[in-house]
């Protein structure tokens, strides 16, 4: 399970990038290969958040959509 909305918000500090990037927010349950969160996608979910927004807000959005589909 990944705390963010793939492919978008890769790797580490995914909400960072969200936010920065302008990326749609979420979580998502993928399959782990070698490439970093590059298998396939089982499970998304998008999270809204309010502007202005701020990194943690978006973590735990993302966060919670993780455990609710866990």
């Amino acid at each position: 399970i990944h705390p963010s909305y793939l492919p978008y918000g890769k790797g580490k500090d995914s909400s960072i990038w969200t936010i920065i990037k302008n990326y749609p927010a979420g979580s998502t349950l993928h399959k782990m290969t070698s490439d970093i969160d590059g298998g396939p996608l089982y499970v998304q979910k998008k999270v809204k958040f309010n502007f202005p927004y701020k990194g943690k807000q978006v973590y735990e959005s993302s966060l919670k959509a993780s455990i609710d589909f866990f």
